[in-house]
């Protein structure tokens, strides 16, 4: 089965690295693939600014650093500074939850996520 979610409604982060709270994460149940969709509107960053996707089992995984040994990256892209436009993240066997990290950025940028994906076919 094939489906959208809209992970990230547009919002803007600062200029400095940002985790995505563990609870806005999207639950999407597990074995998903598909492709993560970052648009982003406005990019007042002077270096490149990179999106990863991260994975986790459960929600109930609350710790929002990056030294967290309970989620992992699944996808990861970057937007050139000063630039806008779609940044497309192939992502594959998501676990049950989904958040984004924001890093490297020194300016603000404004962005919203979408995530097309269809179920991965049991082996």
């Amino acid at each position: 089965m094939r489906w959208s979610a809209n992970m990230q409604p547009v919002t803007t982060v600062p200029g400095s690295e940002t985790i995505q709270e563990v609870r806005y994460a999207v639950r999407l149940g597990h074995a998903k693939s598909g492709v993560a969709l970052v648009n982003v509107y406005r990019n007042l960053s002077s270096s490149a600014v990179s999106f990863a996707l991260e994975t986790a089992s459960h929600t109930a995984l609350r710790l929002d650093t990056t030294s967290s040994p309970f989620w992992f990256v699944v996808g990861s892209g970057s937007m050139a500074a000063s630039t806008t436009g779609m940044v497309r993240i192939p992502i594959a066997d998501l676990g049950e939850v989904v958040r984004w990290h924001a890093t490297n950025q020194n300016g603000s940028v404004d962005f919203s996520i979408l995530l097309r994906l269809y179920d991965r076919d049991p082996e």
